[in-house]
């Protein structure tokens, strides 16, 4: 399984990253911090599974998702948004 994770804050990051890899030993995952990095990194790559936070330094996270969505439509998209103490996730399915 091949796993983008676009997630400002390293800690957030690595936990994710830290679940995916005990779920499947075998995934390989790339880490970004920005739309930007994570927009040029979809050109040469396509994921699996998204997970992006909703906020980041250049933009939203959803725009990434939209990117994935009409490049494999099939692909899954996890948003995510830090509340308080507690993090928010939902998945969305983000049309064309």
């Amino acid at each position: 399984m091949k796993v983008l994770i676009v997630e400002d804050d390293p800690w957030i990051a690595e936990l994710f990253s830290l679940v995916i890899r005990d779920l499947d030993d075998s995934a390989e995952v790339a880490l970004f911090a920005s739309v930007v990095a994570a927009q040029n990194h979809l050109r040469d790559m396509t994921p699996d599974l998204l997970i992006a936070d909703l906020n980041l330094p250049d933009g939203k996270g959803l725009e990434v998702a939209r990117t994935l969505a009409r490049k494999a439509p099939a692909s899954r998209r996890l948003l995510s948004k830090l509340v308080r103490i507690s993090l928010l996730l939902v998945i969305v399915g983000v049309g064309g």
